[in-house]
Formats: C-alpha cells, structure tokens, sequence
C-alpha cells in the first residue's frame, strides 16, 4: 500500500494544493503518486501543468499562507480558509470528509489506516495543575492580580519581541490595573538591555516556567511547539507571534494549535505597542475553550515500541534474526536518497492532516 512520487505529474499540485494545502503540495513538488490507492494517470494529463502556478506563488514574503488559500484540516475533513497575515485570525473548523480527489480515498480515512499516531507528549500531567488556585499560591501569585508570563524561549532571536511587549505594558497597565506582567529573557538575552517600567518585572531565569504558564492568566509567546501545547495543555489564554519564515511556525504550529482552538496569532510586524496592549486586555477577559490535550501520548509510544519488542520476540521464535530485519527496514527508510524521499512523502502526508 504504499504511495512514492515521480517526477512529470504537475496535476497533482492542484490536489495538494487545494486539498492537502501547502505542506502536503511542497512535498509532492517532485512528481506524482505512482502506486498504491492513489494509481498513475487518475489524475489527468501533464498539460494541465499551466493552470497550477508553482507553489513558490502560494506563499507570501512573510513566509506565510496568503489569505483565502484553501487548506486541508486536519483528520481529513473539508476545506478552510486560513488566515494570512491577519493579527488574531482564527481558522474555522471543517464539516465535511474531503477526499483525495474524484474517486480516491478520503484523506483522513486513508491516513488512519496507514499511520499509527502516539498523540502529542506533553512531559506533565495537566490533571496535576487542576487546582490552579493553590499552584498560584505556591508560587507567590496573588488572587487579585492578573498574571502576565512573557518568554521567548532560550534564543535571542524573541529580543524585538520582548521589547515591543514591555513597551506595550504601561498602555496595558492602564487598561487593566491589576496586571501583573512577567518578562522571561532567558540565557541569551541580557535582562539590562531590556526597558524597564515601574511594575514590569524583568527575570534572566525562571525554573520549572511550564508550572508557571499553568499558573498565568495569560502568556505572551512565540511560536514555539512546546511552549504553545503546554499553555493549550493547560488550558492558559496565549497570543503567539510565529517567527517570519519560520515554516514549522507558521504553518505546523498555527495548524496544530488550531485544531484545540488554542491561542491567538498575532503578526509581529504588524502588532504595534497599542494593538498588543488591546490584545492582552481582550485576552485576560476572555476565557480559554480549548479542546482537551491527549495525555495519553508517552503511553501510545511506549506501545508502539512494545510492539517492535514483540515483534522482535515473533521472528526469533521463527528461527529469524530480528536486528537483520530491523536493520533492513531501517535501510529501506533512511539508506538511499529514494528511500528518504519516499520516508519524507509519506511523513508530509501524515503531517499535513495532524
């Protein structure tokens, strides 16, 4: 059952493009299905090569999706339209199965039966931070302020980020009085060189910070998977800020968190000191309805890899080597430029509907 690619098959853009949108289309940007459910020449001839524009076309300066691009969503269901460059846009979730194309599997019906999927690993138990109230306690948060955590990761690529936030505080200061905003600088970024407001405060550090996200009445972030799930995990209001050009950010990421419904993404370049401050006040007034954080994730992998185990066990007492097999699977994979191609294709296609 398996599906590879070959060069000469444009017409397949047009699926990806409109149906799997622009993760699934960048990684069929070498050719065409050839095997498998979706069989050669079933979706029509190489002329039709002029009416697909290349997919360069589909994504804007900002490294971002252009807004009205049709998108697949994720589980195989119907198209949506995703926000470009739009501060705080949401994505609508489908209703309707989408398929391949005329004739051809549903997406999401073909990708279940195909992919074992582990489910997201959040490192904690959000169940351990239900009684938020006594986690604030512990953590010198008082019950009549508004909590504000603001952190950009262990880079210093978030310094613009970090003062563009502290100078929207006063203005935010002012709109909610009892905010309490917290500026995490992290290991690369000098806490001096940040601007300074009476209240803001300024930490080079913070220790366990996931515990203090799910304290937080709102997080201010980047893009980051980790730290965007965990605040979904826990249920926190977030505004996040995807890198420009950073792929994983501002189409992985945005897919993903849209799929909780989780956080709201804002466009650094276009968020002025005014507009965050309006952001952080609709936030703090707004409560979190995000779907559910599997919290089954490390147990489904361990599954899996219990299942290599006894797989293992099955071909010794078939008298066969199991690391001879497994090595030959590992080849087949990740041992000839195909065999990567073919790795990539199919992981694109799990992917684009996760």
């Amino acid at each position: 059952m398996g599906v590879g690619l070959q060069p000469g098959r444009p017409a397949l853009l047009m699926v990806a493009q409109r149906q799997f949108g622009v993760v699934g289309a960048v990684g069929l940007l070498a050719g065409h299905y050839r095997s498998g459910p979706i069989g050669r020449g079933r979706l029509g001839p190489p002329a039709q090569a002029k009416h697909f524009p290349p997919m360069a076309h589909l994504i804007t300066a900002r490294g971002e999706l252009p807004e009205g691009l049709i998108g697949l969503d994720p589980v195989g269901t119907s198209p949506r339209k995703l926000p470009g460059s739009i501060p705080g846009g949401l994505v609508k979730q489908p209703t309707e199965p989408v398929a391949f194309g005329p004739q051809l599997p549903l997406i999401g019906d073909w990708t279940r039966e195909h992919y074992a999927f582990a489910g997201y690993v959040t490192g904690f138990d959000p169940a351990d931070f239900a009684d938020r109230q006594a986690l604030r306690q512990e953590l010198s948060y008082r019950d009549d302020e508004q909590v504000c955590i603001v952190t950009v990761g262990g880079s210093g690529v978030g310094g613009a980020l970090l003062r563009k936030v502290t100078a929207a505080y006063p203005l935010a200061k002012r709109a909610v009085p009892e905010l309490r905003m917290i500026v995490v600088a992290g290991p690369r970024i000098d806490p001096a060189s940040l601007p300074t407001h009476d209240g803001l405060e300024v930490r080079a550090f913070v220790p366990q910070l996931y515990r203090h996200l799910a304290a937080c009445d709102l997080a201010v972030v980047q893009g980051g998977l980790t730290t965007c799930m965990e605040l979904a995990a826990n249920r926190r209001p977030f505004l996040y800020f995807p890198l420009r050009h950073h792929f994983e950010q501002n189409f992985h990421v945005r897919h993903r968190l849209a799929r909780y419904g989780a956080g709201r993404s804002m466009d650094f370049e276009l968020a002025s000191p005014d507009a965050i401050a309006d952001a952080v006040a609709d936030e703090l007034a707004r409560e979190a309805d995000y779907r559910p954080v599997e919290t089954n994730g490390a147990a489904r992998a361990a599954a899996l890899i219990a299942a290599f185990l006894v797989g293992a066990g099955f071909l010794l007492a078939t008298g066969h080597d199991p690391l001879r097999a497994y090595r030959e699977m590992f080849i087949g994979a990740f041992g000839t430029a195909y065999g990567i191609e073919q790795t990539m294709i199919r992981g694109l296609t799990a992917a684009s509907v996760g």
